[in-house]
């Protein structure tokens, strides 16, 4: 673990890189990360919220390809039925 902690290190001197894509693969890679896909959230029940756009749709997106059920939560209704209409046709979990 004295390699992981170095490299964090390194990643943090400049903080821009802690928040790249190669912060990830280096910090994943070195610390032995498992792969987000590997994970399961079957039974687990999630709220998202500002899920018609941006990290709230990435992340809604995620926990669907988790297996998780999602509630979606968003200020525009329409907006927010359709999501959970698309969301809900590409997985076999539930989106609320």
């Amino acid at each position: 673990m004295r390699i992981a902690k170095l490299v964090d290190a390194a990643l943090e001197a400049p903080v821009v890189t802690s928040f790249t894509r190669l912060g990830y693969d280096a910090r994943s890679r070195v610390a032995g990360w498992q792969p987000l896909s590997a994970l399961r959230m079957d039974g687990k029940v999630v709220l998202v919220t500002g899920a018609t756009s941006g990290l709230g749709l990435e992340a809604a997106r995620q926990f669907v390809q988790l297996g998780a059920t999602v509630v979606l939560l968003g200020r525009d209704r329409a907006k927010t039925e359709a999501v959970r209409a698309q969301l809900a046709t590409a997985a076999a979990a539930e989106v609320l």
